[in-house]
């Protein structure tokens, strides 16, 4: 029963957001909505079925089930070179291609990433809220857990939307950005400026991290047993390291190059055995390649546990006529020997079809590893720390990418790489290509490089803001 509240307290949200109504209205379903949310706040599992609400949404197609990875974002980034609605002069992912965001396929499927990414942020605003009036129903850990997970999910989906629609200037004081719901309130919330909503997202994580200190992926504490196992799998969730991930991820994108190696670097030294370890080759190249652990799944760091992954992949990469194939040429890319060449098989009669998604069913008994979309991985932590050095110490950014390299079983590159003006960025250029394919990061890669055009297109960096935000929130549009 308790389950179902949080689905109908959701569905009252949600269906604000979808009918045209700008999401900063959503409180005009409150008297309703927090009664559900009352009864929900009651006991523990309440809290938990909340946090998992938070979770749900981003697995759907217009987020991280497909547009915010290999759909939209592997096309603005010119990943794709056909199929799906690429081969039509007015489809969907053509118009993207071109970066034309103003036709009606366009401008719908980036107001529901904007709408459901706030929906996401409503969700979290609430659960957070209800930590605080409903402590006494939250032992310490739970409370640390629920709220830490909250308030970095909910700077998380705003680090989405600010690198989606937002636009890094040297006035942070004056550049606009968009609204940073940190509250459940009445009324429109304005948008903020650079500065001031790269102050909130640090604010959310600082809090969450000195909340997730207690998180047992951070201090190994063996929870197997406790709780019928609720705090395992921690990289499905938003802990600690992802916190400081995010942290990382942003530092960059804003442009602070020393905070961010030094954040990135702390996450890597906290790789080990059982945390984010490398792949293997055994788990990429098994004797029966349905097991192939497609994803490197022990490297995630956070990553979406998707369960309707095979159906959001069927008629991209599986199953049609029409499949999503690579704009650069697979072998020219991938070294015969690199792991990633392996995620290209042969399929309804074509070659070097992309398998990273591929979902397989069990074989003797034994599950691949499955139904997982990584959103944050330790080698972005490693490229991030790269990029940030890439001009200041090249020498050191050589040594991590080949540490990268070297776990794709690939060979060193040699110091004389150095001696070549370029060569180190460009060989570091390939490395997203290769690594992130289909999972939206090299679009971003972009965006922070200003690359002026992709694939002979000049590339657009900022998607616009909702018609219907401008038209009735407090908002405009950033140039």
């Amino acid at each position: 029963m308790k389950n179902k509240n949080i689905f109908r307290f959701a569905a009252l949200v949600f269906a604000v957001c979808v009918m045209g109504t700008s999401c900063n209205d959503w409180l005009d379903v409150r008297p309703k909505a927090e009664e559900d949310a009352e009864d929900l706040f009651s006991t523990v599992d309440g809290f938990k079925a909340a946090l998992a609400g938070c979770y749900i949404p981003l697995t759907q197609t217009s987020l991280y089930g497909r547009e915010l990875t290999f759909g939209v974002l592997g096309v603005l980034a010119q990943e794709w070179g056909s199929g799906a609605s690429l081969n039509s002069t007015s489809g969907l992912y053509y118009n993207f291609a071109q970066y034309d965001y103003e036709q009606s396929n366009t401008e719908t499927a980036i107001a529901a990433i904007w709408s459901r990414m706030y929906y996401v942020i409503a969700q979290c605003n609430t659960l957070i809220k209800f930590t605080e009036s409903n402590r006494s129903v939250l032992n310490d850990l739970q409370y640390a857990i629920i709220r830490g997970e909250a308030l970095a999910l909910r700077a998380f989906a705003h680090a989405e939307l600010f690198r989606l629609f937002g636009k890094v200037s040297d006035n942070p004081a004056t550049q606009k950005a968009l609204p940073y719901l940190r509250s459940i309130t009445v009324g429109v919330s304005s948008q903020v400026t650079n500065d001031v909503y790269y102050e909130y997202l640090l604010d959310d994580i600082d809090e969450a991290l000195k909340l997730l200190a207690k998180d047992p992926i951070y201090t190994g504490q063996d929870v197997s047993g406790l709780e019928n196992g609720y705090y395992i799998n921690r990289h499905f969730h938003m802990n600690y390291y992802a916190a400081l991930a995010l942290k990382a991820r942003m530092q960059l994108h804003m442009g602070d190059r020393s905070g961010a190696l030094q954040t990135a670097m702390t996450v890597i030294a906290a790789q080990n055995d059982t945390r984010f370890r490398w792949i293997t080759i055994g788990e990429v190249n098994p004797t029966n390649p349905n097991l192939r652990d497609r994803t490197f799944s022990t490297e995630h760091i956070f990553a979406l546990n998707i369960m309707e992954l095979r159906d959001y992949v069927r008629g991209y990469f599986r199953d049609s006529e029409s499949m999503l194939t690579g704009r650069l040429d697979v072998n020219t890319l991938f070294a015969a020997q690199d792991y990633r060449h392996r995620l290209f098989e042969a399929h309804y009669g074509m070659v070097d079809v992309f398998s990273k998604f591929w979902q397989m069913d069990p074989v003797g008994g034994v599950t691949p590893r499955k139904n997982r979309m990584p959103l944050i991985r330790i080698t972005e932590m490693y490229y991030i720390a790269i990029e940030a050095q890439i001009q200041s110490n090249p020498t050191e950014a050589l040594r991590l990418l080949n540490i990268v390299r070297a776990h794709r079983n690939l060979p060193e590159l040699p110091g004389t790489t150095l001696d070549t003006p370029g060569l180190l960025a460009n060989e570091y250029l390939q490395e997203n290509q290769r690594e992130f394919m289909g999972e939206g990061q090299l679009w971003f890669y972009h965006k922070r490089q200003g690359t002026e055009t992709i694939f002979a297109r000049r590339a657009n960096y900022i998607l616009p803001i909702p018609v219907s935000e401008l038209e009735f929130g407090d908002v405009e549009r950033i140039n």
